[in-house]
């Protein structure tokens, strides 16, 4: 069994969602995963550019009251982007 801890020992700790490994997605900088995914709460483009730029603790803590809904928003609009895959590099 792998512990995937973001505190925990490398090279397990690298695959949490807390973990800063960087990556943009279609020209947005995200810091983390977890910030990626907090970023879905919200349906405001800006807010999510906002969120993925936070470090993964500081992104969950921040959206911390926003409660998931049924749509997950991508962009600024509700999941199922019409057939496109989004662009995403390491940074």
């Amino acid at each position: 069994m792998i512990d995937i801890y973001s505190k925990g020992e490398y090279p397990a700790n690298v695959l949490s969602n807390f973990y800063p490994n960087g990556f943009e997605i279609d020209g947005i900088r995200c810091r983390s995963m977890e910030g990626f995914l907090q970023s879905l709460k919200y349906s405001s483009l800006r807010r999510q550019i906002e969120v993925c730029a936070l470090p993964g603790k500081l992104a969950k803590r921040n959206a911390q009251a926003k409660k998931w809904q049924k749509s997950k928003f991508y962009g600024g609009a509700a999941s199922g982007i019409a057939g496109r895959a989004p662009n995403i590099r390491s940074c």
